[in-house]
């Protein structure tokens, strides 16, 4: 899938929004930049180990540490900057056994785009999913996802 609207171009991606003025007059919309990540997230070496520990309160936190951002990021390629600020929105974290689910939705506009993120903790995996108003995706495909992801994707396909 492709850019959703371009108002995320060259956005540099770690943890908390910053907004800023659009960077070129064509641009629709604030350019996001992300901030340097709090102390506290900064050192998070693994967000395996960090859902193990119990430390996740919101869903961009699983993908806080380095390991599991960039399997996420591999996984998304060019949807990574969009997906990743969707994380930041409204969402929550549920934990399943060894894998941990985290969901949110853009900041501004939930049907804009929601997205999911897995952690699986034993396998030491992570797996990805999103959906906007015309389309829903998953990587790698949901029919490989673990069995307590597959049935989150029940629940949160009903509540949409």
């Amino acid at each position: 899938m492709g850019r959703m609207s371009g108002i995320f171009a060259g956005a540099v991606l770690t943890a908390t929004p910053v907004f800023a003025e659009p960077a070129a007059p064509e641009a629709r919309g604030p350019r996001v930049e992300i901030a340097q990540a709090s102390a506290a997230a900064a050192r998070v070496a693994s967000g395996f180990d960090a859902a193990l520990a119990g430390t996740i309160s919101h869903p961009s936190e699983l993908l806080a540490g380095a390991d599991t951002r960039a399997l996420a990021t591999a996984l998304l390629g060019e949807m990574a900057d969009d997906f990743l600020y969707a994380l930041t929105g409204p969402g929550g974290v549920e934990r399943r056994g060894d894998v941990f689910v985290g969901n949110a939705c853009h900041p501004d506009d939930c049907a804009l785009l929601q997205v999911l993120v897995l952690v699986d903790t034993a396998e030491r995996r992570v797996y990805v999913g999103w959906q906007n108003r015309l389309m829903e995706a998953f990587r790698p495909s949901e029919h490989s996802w673990p069995i307590e992801g597959q049935d989150y994707l029940v629940g949160w396909r009903n509540d949409k």
